[in-house]
């Protein structure tokens, strides 16, 4: 749509706010349950989950494009569902759907 807002920056795409107590304990329970930081305790879990922000996304906003330099964060969906695309010759944007995460 070319009336569409354009994508967020990278900067801006890591914008968000100051978890609240309930946002963390949400965060700590996704942290807890995940293959990548299930390890965690104590000091590195409260470590991390203090590293998070929130940021409420609206329908069909691109939280990261395939190519961005700085494509180094890490998201934990909270709730809501995500399509994932990836870019290939041929196909037409967004891309051909390789997952959808719910």
């Amino acid at each position: 749509d070319p009336t569409a807002p354009a994508p967020a920056s990278p900067a801006e795409s890591r914008a968000g706010t100051e978890p609240t107590a309930a946002d963390l304990h949400r965060i700590r329970q996704a942290i807890k349950a995940n293959t990548l930081f299930a390890h965690l305790e104590g000091p590195q879990l409260h470590q991390v989950s203090r590293a998070m922000v929130r940021r409420d996304l609206e329908a069909g906003e691109v939280v990261v494009r395939q190519g961005d330099a700085d494509g180094k964060d890490f998201y934990l969906v909270d709730r809501g569902s995500f399509n994932v695309y990836v870019e290939e010759g041929g196909v037409p944007p967004p891309g051909r759907l390789a997952a959808q995460l719910e």
